[in-house]
């Protein structure tokens, strides 16, 4: 579950940024625009995964998707204010 969340809320959006920062001459240059892209990588994995997993038939994988997703908004907090 660590890797995951670390994953998923630090590791992604650092190289999202990464990338978007290298390529910030080639953004239009709407401030708003470029906020929205930015952001659009830091928050959290969705919870309908967890919907569909149970859905299919897959509760242990459901369940331990639905338990990873708390961490990841706790942490979520932190780094969408650091991507603000």
């Amino acid at each position: 579950m660590l890797v995951l969340t670390l994953g998923r809320i630090v590791l992604l959006p650092v190289c999202h940024g990464a990338l978007l920062y290298a390529m910030l001459d080639s953004l239009p240059s709407s401030r708003l625009f470029r906020v929205i892209v930015f952001v659009e990588a830091a928050p959290p994995t969705t919870s309908i995964v967890v919907v569909i997993a149970h859905m299919a038939g897959k509760a242990r994988a459901a369940q331990l998707v639905a338990w990873a997703v708390v961490p990841q908004y706790l942490l979520a907090i932190f780094t969408l204010t650091l991507v603000i």
